[in-house]
């Protein structure tokens, strides 16, 4: 909203506390605007949320599908185990494998690998004020206005009177942002022999009636000439004036000379950024990336197309500045920016791309990556967090004695059915406490209260959790009886009506799990992964049937509907809110010039008292 403000010197009211009154009252509506798109932006997050869940349980009930999972002769033996431990463990580590052999090492870390890091210290183009000049004004005779002439001494430029008088009224016309705008201005009278209302006078009103930051002033031409505020949004379009005297009749001679030419355009308006659509390349080894920038862009808008694109390197704004990373570490990370902008924001290196450096036993080697580094000392994999000069001793495990390839098989899978079983819950758990634990409050009295619960009782929410539960609880069919449930294999629901936050949780029991693993692995995978009829079928395996129920929330189902609908609400709100705020702008600006012109009046009819009591003052000899 606009910064003008009146101070009440004639009237001696508090002018700007009034205003700022209205303007609460004006603003209730604008206001439930704002709370709503919260709650609607938090339903966005709450669904966002879900679908992330959700996403993890697909991939989870995924590798309980793939045959490989059940393929007990595909999993190595384990003849052994080997320890590594580090002289200076808080700056490297390490694992061995079965294959290492027992030795002590002297490991040196020169050099980190780091990825490449480049700031911008320039700017784009500036925003540029848009400018808009009236028609000439004249004295008459071609001598154009100064500013400084009685208002009423205006004439054509042939020298013909343009009829202004005393009271009489000019009405200034402008638009900004498709919005129209107008204020009047009247002609005083002089006082004790004053000039009268000076054209100087007039253009102080202009400005201060068009606000905005705008300035105007009389050029060499004689025009009114306004400069907006810089930026597009600012710039005014169609300055025009009209003219009626006293008695309100149009002023035909104003109009026709001044009245009659809009403003034209001196300078135009630009939100600065980019200076022209272009691309901006980036080049990364063999890799380049034209990112098409368009005129107007800014540094966010940079940065977001260069995420966007997916491409190795990634941006984002620090300070102002635009800062781009390499997505990877390593020498061949490194990049190099071109283009206008690019020119213009000027990036600097921060961080150089490079490969780490290290020496075993006084051998030199070198890695792109500092974790899982392999192939200086043999089924040993050095982790480099930080550099440093230590030993690495390799040792064979106390006691160890390895794992055949069934046990490995089972604490493999049985870890793959345990991780299915945690992402289910927490589906059920995460539905339980936003529709049941948390709840709407009747009647808020403040933001927060008005934002509790905001999924409280949804129903489509909890459908979500419903649905997963009757896939998971039920039998597969075609399965024999104590084959066909998932307790048979040692996983129990504890749906029950009316419980609490583990309602519709599963558990295991790894004792009885491990057991069915070992005696009888194909039952324990016809019960999970059994494939039956097309989509969601109950001759499905639990796993299979979960997977496929997700796929149909998540793909133009129930949860991307309800997402992007949430989305659109917080959009549409947005849009409400901006036409509020240009209406709440334009109100505003409505009080400031009644209150401006109801000091104006008070302040002349203060001074004729002043001028009246004198008169009388002198009459009687006072």
């Amino acid at each position: 909203m606009g910064s003008f403000s009146v101070g009440g010197l004639a009237s001696g009211l508090d002018t700007k506390s009034i205003i700022s009154q209205f303007m609460q009252i004006e603003g209730a509506s604008k206001t439930k605007l704002d709370w709503k798109q919260q709650l609607w932006t938090n339903r966005q997050s709450a669904w966002g949320d879900l679908n992330t869940r959700l996403l993890s349980l697909k991939t989870m009930s995924a590798g309980l599908l793939n045959p490989s999972t059940w393929d007990v002769s595909s999993t190595p033996s384990t003849p052994g185990v080997f320890t590594a431990t580090s002289g200076d463990p808080s700056r490297l580590s390490a694992t061995a494998g079965s294959g290492a052999s027992a030795a002590t090492y002297g490991i040196d870390v020169t050099q980190l690998a780091k990825g490449e890091i480049s700031l911008s210290n320039g700017n784009l183009g500036p925003s540029t004020a848009g400018k808009r000049a009236s028609g000439a004004w004249y004295e008459g005779a071609n001598n154009i206005v100064e500013g400084n002439e009685n208002i009423t001494a205006l004439r054509t430029v042939t020298g013909a009177s343009m009829g202004l008088a005393t009271n009489s009224k000019i009405t200034m016309n402008w638009t900004v942002n498709g919005v129209a705008q107008s204020g009047t201005f009247t002609v005083n009278t002089p006082v004790n022999g004053g000039q009268g209302t000076t054209l100087t006078q007039f253009q102080a009103w202009a400005q201060s009636t068009i606000g905005n930051g705008a300035t105007v002033a009389w050029n060499a031409s004689g025009q009114l000439e306004v400069t907006a505020a810089p930026g597009t949004a600012n710039d005014l379009d169609a300055l025009g004036f009209t003219a009626v005297n006293a008695a309100n009749a149009p002023l035909p001679v104003f109009n026709a000379s001044v009245g009659a030419a809009t403003s034209t355009q001196t300078q135009a308006a630009t939100d600065g950024g980019v200076l022209s659509n272009h691309n901006m390349v980036i080049q990364q080894g063999a890799n380049t990336w034209n990112i098409a920038l368009n005129v107007g862009d800014q540094k966010q808008d940079i940065v977001n197309k260069i995420n966007a694109a997916g491409i190795g390197v990634t941006a984002s704004l620090v300070s102002g500045n635009v800062r781009m990373a390499s997505t990877t570490i390593g020498a061949a990370s490194g990049f190099t920016v071109s283009g206008a902008a690019a020119t213009m924001l000027n990036f600097s290196e921060t961080q150089s791309a490079q490969d780490a450096q290290y020496s075993v036993n006084g051998t030199v080697y070198t890695s792109a990556t500092n974790m899982n580094v392999t192939g200086a000392i043999t089924d040993v994999a050095l982790n480099l967090l930080s550099t440093t000069s230590t030993t690495l001793t390799v040792a064979a495990g106390s006691g160890s004695t390895g794992q055949t390839a069934q046990e490995k098989w089972v604490q493999s899978t049985k870890q793959k059915i345990t991780d299915f079983v945690n992402q289910y819950n927490s589906v059920q758990e995460f539905v339980y406490q936003k529709t049941q634990a948390e709840s709407r409050v009747t009647n808020p009295k403040n933001l927060g209260e008005y934002l509790q619960g905001p999924m409280s009782r949804d129903v489509r929410f909890s459908s979500v959790a419903t649905d997963l539960r009757q896939q998971a609880t039920g039998n597969v069919q075609g399965l024999v009886a104590g084959e066909n449930f998932l307790s048979d294999i040692g996983i129990k629901s504890n749906y029950v009506i009316g419980a609490g936050s583990a309602n519709g949780k599963l558990t295991i029991d790894d004792t009885k799990l491990e057991a069915m693993l070992n005696s009888d692995p194909a039952k324990v995978q016809a019960l999970l992964s059994k494939v039956g009829g097309v989509g969601v079928s109950a001759d499905d395996g639990i796993a299979r049937r979960v997977n496929e129920l997700v796929s149909t929330m998540l793909t133009n189902g129930k949860v991307d509907i309800a997402l992007k609908g949430a989305s659109d609400q917080v959009k549409d709100i947005q849009k409400s809110i901006d036409k509020a705020n240009m209406r709440l702008d334009m109100k505003q600006k409505y009080y400031e010039r009644m209150f401006a012109s109801l000091e104006t009046t008070l302040g002349k009819m203060q001074s004729q008292s002043s001028w009246l009591s004198s008169q009388f003052n002198a009459l009687s000899g006072g």
